[in-house]
């Protein structure tokens, strides 16, 4: 059974070692390091993004913008639908995000529940339940011992 050398640590150790030797960066193995380095200017700053959330955030806008001037889709490097920033794959994902997102605020609205307490009247509940608002007062809606630590606010 052949086992995975990029998990075995002494190739790892070895490969590094061979690239240093040969004046390569030991994270790639194609350029030059930096001066008094080991990693080249592009594995050192990514090496650098994935430890500050800053500079990832950075990275990942410019990598966007990047892409997107391109013509390649923003999230990934298919190319992009004529005069949009992401491919037909993302746009199918984000209108199914959107539907589901215009279904879940479908449902909160018709479970909403609005408090309010006009001056002349006692407060009373509005219950939403389909597009037809139902008012009840205030003891109907809460328990006594709810309704007790509210009038105690008062």
């Amino acid at each position: 059974m052949q086992q995975n050398l990029a998990s075995n640590p002494e190739y790892q150790r070895q490969r590094r070692l061979s690239l240093q030797a040969r004046g390569l960066c030991v994270n790639c193995g194609k350029s030059k390091p930096q001066p008094d380095r080991c990693l080249c200017k592009p594995c050192r700053d990514r090496k650098l993004a994935q430890r500050n959330p800053e500079l990832r955030r950075q990275r990942a806008k410019e990598d966007r913008l990047r892409r997107i001037a391109a013509g390649m889709c923003a999230q990934c490097r298919n190319p992009a639908i004529p005069g949009k920033t992401i491919c037909e794959k993302h746009k199918a994902i984000k209108a199914r995000h959107n539907q589901k997102a215009a279904e879940a605020s479908r449902r909160r609205r018709s479970q909403r529940i609005e408090y309010s307490k006009p001056p002349s009247v006692p407060p009373v509940v509005i219950l939403y339940s389909g597009n037809k608002p139902w008012w009840m007062s205030l003891d109907e809606h809460y328990p006594s011992h709810v309704l007790e630590r509210l009038n105690a606010k008062r």
